[in-house]
């Protein structure tokens, strides 16, 4: 299993790179760990990029996980109420 890790904004201006980068990452795979511990800021367009990535993980067969959530991955999940939608492993950095 390949892991993903992201830093910095997850937001409107960084979402299209990010989402090509696990899309790319996920048809290559069969499993794929997107650690987020270092992401310091996301909006409703990086979290839907989240989404898209475990819906197409679903269409396809693979698997997807989050790993490693930054409270403030945590805290808009939550907000969103999507947390029955994520494979969410070790959910907090400490």
């Amino acid at each position: 299993m390949k892991t993903f890790h992201l830093e910095g904004k997850l937001n409107l201006r960084t979402s299209p790179v990010v989402r090509s980068a696990i899309l790319k990452n996920l048809a290559l795979l069969d499993e794929l760990q997107i650690d987020l511990s270092h992401v310091t800021d996301i909006d409703s367009s990086g979290l839907a990029i989240l989404v898209e990535a475990v819906v197409t993980a679903r269409k396809t067969n693979r698997k997807i996980r989050l790993i490693r959530l930054s409270p403030e991955v945590l805290k808009l999940i939550r907000l969103a109420q999507l947390e029955d939608v994520f494979s969410i492993h070790a959910q907090t950095v400490h």
